[in-house]
C-alpha cells in the first residue's frame, strides 16, 4: 500500500510541501494545480513569527514549528539552488508602559520565552514611532514567497511531477486499487485547495472560511532592511529599500484591492514611521490581496475522509501558513504512510 501513487490536488503552500515530503521519501506522486503554468501573484507575506503580537504569548506549538520551518526551508533552498529564506528579528512597538511589564511576564511564563523574546524594553529602530519602546522577537524569519513559488514549481515541473490542469471532480472514481483519475490509479488523494475546498464534493462540509487580506509593497530609502516592525500592521523588509506592509483582516469575498484597504495600511504605516521633512505621499510600488483559508478554532485541518477511504485533506493554514506548513506536512505524511495518530487539535474528525 505504501508504494501506491499519490495524487495531490492544489499547488499552494500546503500542496507544495506535501509534494516535497513525498519526493524526499521516494514516494511516487503527481501534483495537479490549475495555476501551475501561470505567474503567481504571491500575496502572502511569508512571515514566520513565533510570538502572538497582540498578547505577547508564544504562538501555538512555536517551539516545534519554528525549528522545523527553518530546517525545511533551508533544505528546499539547497534542493532548488535558490535563496528565499531570510532570518530576521521583529520589533513589536508598545502602546503604553504597561506593555513592558506584560511582555517580560509572558517571557518568564512561557517555557521557551527567553529563546524567542528579548527582555523589554528595547529601543526603537530608526524612524520608528515608539515612545514607550518595544519588545524584540528573536528567531523570526521571512520567506520570499515569489522566489519560493517560482523555484519549487520549476523544480517539480522539471521532474514531471507537476501538471498544470484544472481538477475535474467527476473524473475521480473509486477503483479496486483506491481511486482512478484520467486513467491512472492512486492509493491516496490529498486535497490541498485552500478556500476552494468549498467546491469539493467530499470536503465541502468542513468550515473553511476565506478571510481577505490586502498588502502594499512600497519603497522607502531610510528604513532598515534588517528588522521587521509590528503594531496593528507589519512592515516587512523585502531586500534593498523595498518593504511589504500588511495585512488587513476582512470578512469579505470581494476580489481586488479596495481604496479602504489601501488607506488602512497607509494610515498604519504613517502612524508607525516618523517621516522627516515634507511628505508628498507613500511610494507605493504594488498592491496585493488574497484569501486566507481559516478554520473557526484557528487550527489546521488534516486527515482522511471518515467514509471515503484514501481521500485526505490538508487545509486551514490561515495567516501563519509559512510557519505551520512544514511541521504539519510531515505530520500528515507520517499519518498516511506510517499510521501515526493525528493530533486531536488538527484532525478533521473534530468537525465530523
Amino acid at each position: 500500500m505504501n508504494f501506491r501513487k499519490t495524487l495531490i490536488v492544489g499547488g499552494g503552500l500546503a500542496g507544495t510541501l506535501m509534494a516535497f515530503r513525498l519526493w524526499q521519501n521516494q514516494k511516487p506522486f503527481l501534483l495537479i494545480d490549475a495555476e501551475a503554468g501561470k505567474k503567481s501573484s504571491a500575496v502572502a507575506s511569508g512571515l514566520i513569527n513565533p510570538v502572538v503580537v497582540k498578547h505577547f504569548g508564544l504562538s501555538w506549538m512555536a517551539e516545534k514549528l519554528v525549528p522545523e520551518a527553518v530546517k525545511v526551508y533551508k533544505n528546499l533552498e539547497e534542493i532548488t539552488s535558490s535563496r528565499f529564506f531570510h532570518p530576521l528579528k521583529i520589533f513589536r512597538s508598545f502602546h503604553h508602559q504597561e506593555d513592558t511589564d506584560l511582555w517580560n511576564r509572558r517571557r518568564q511564563e512561557e517555557e521557551s520565552g527567553p529563546f524567542f523574546m528579548e527582555e523589554a524594553p528595547s529601543p526603537a529602530p530608526l524612524l520608528t514611532h515608539a515612545p514607550w519602546g518595544g519588545g524584540v522577537i528573536q528567531n523570526a524569519a521571512r520567506v520570499d514567497v515569489e522566489v519560493f513559488i517560482e523555484t519549487t514549481r520549476k523544480f517539480l515541473f522539471q521532474k514531471e511531477l507537476l501538471r498544470s490542469d484544472s481538477f475535474d471532480y467527476k473524473l475521480l472514481q473509486p477503483s479496486r486499487k483506491g481511486w482512478s483519475y484520467k486513467g491512472d490509479n492512486y492509493g491516496h488523494v490529498i486535497f490541498c485547495q485552500g478556500i476552494r475546498s468549498v467546491e469539493n464534493p467530499w470536503f465541502q462540509w468542513l468550515p473553511v472560511n476565506p478571510i481577505k487580506g490586502q498588502l502594499l509593497k512600497l519603497h522607502h530609502p531610510l528604513l532598515s532592511n534588517q528588522q521587521a516592525i509590528s503594531r496593528k500592521i507589519f512592515i516587512l523588509p523585502q531586500g534593498g529599500q523595498s518593504f511589504k506592509v500588511g495585512a488587513t483582516y476582512e470578512h469579505s469575498r470581494e476580489d481586488g484591492n479596495t481604496p479602504e484597504g489601501i488607506q488602512q495600511l497607509s494610515n498604519g504605516f504613517q502612524e508607525l514611521i516618523q517621516e522627516k521633512g515634507d511628505k508628498a505621499g507613500l511610494d507605493i510600488t504594488g498592491t496585493y490581496y488574497g484569501f486566507r483559508p481559516t478554520i473557526p478554532d484557528r487550527r489546521p485541518i488534516l486527515g482522511e475522509h471518515p467514509f471515503h477511504k484514501g481521500l485526505y485533506v490538508f487545509n486551514g493554514l490561515g495567516s501563519k501558513g509559512y510557519m505551520l506548513a512544514p511541521w504539519f506536512s510531515e505530520h500528515l505524511y507520517r499519518h498516511i504512510f506510517e499510521g501515526i495518530l493525528l493530533l486531536p487539535e488538527v484532525s478533521l474528525i473534530r468537525y465530523k
